[in-house]
């Protein structure tokens, strides 16, 4: 074996790490610092006071605007931005100052009051910042299948700490 393939061999730090697959980028993740446990607020619309901040965290001048984009969407949250799974609510929306996708979890082990007559708690809260202009769907397809599961969700909302949130999210 040739000195640069046992260089390679031992991770190399020269070396960038190769994907999984073949082709295939990793999927951008939930970072810790993209993850609040406990959720402070008693509503969903508070709710993204909290995650805003921390989706657009190290996303440099929009930052400053964390409250302003918050108040935008929580004009707009409804249907058309929200998507519900048994305790668990996505939220999207678009931003033309942002370069790549953004996002924030939080978690409320007690759940956020229903919006709505008859609407069911909220226990885990995605939120999914994407560019104006970028193709695709505004919901991670990775999200959907890790996070949509009824079991997962309650995993999420009883998990005793960071580290056991992110390992859960790891999960295949």
């Amino acid at each position: 074996m040739s000195k640069t393939n046992m260089n390679a061999d031992k991770g190399d730090p020269g070396r960038k790490p190769r994907p999984s697959q073949p082709g295939a980028a990793p999927a951008q993740r939930f970072s810790p610092n993209s993850i609040i446990l406990p959720l402070q607020s008693a509503t969903l619309r508070d709710a993204v006071d909290e995650l805003m901040p921390k989706a657009l965290h190290g996303a440099g001048d929009v930052f400053l605007k964390s409250a302003k984009i918050a108040e935008s969407l929580k004009k707009s949250l409804g249907p058309r931005c929200v998507e519900s799974h048994h305790g668990l609510v996505f939220i999207h929306h678009r931003l033309k100052d942002i370069s790549g996708p953004r996002m924030a979890l939080g978690i409320s082990p007690t759940g956020l009051q229903p919006e709505g007559e008859g609407g069911t708690a909220v226990f885990v809260a995605a939120l999914f910042l994407s560019p104006l202009h970028e193709q695709g769907g505004d919901i991670p397809l990775w999200a959907k299948k890790t996070m949509c599961d009824e079991r997962m969700i309650y995993q999420l909302r009883t998990a005793p700490d960071l580290a056991a949130v992110l390992a859960l999210l790891a999960a295949p």
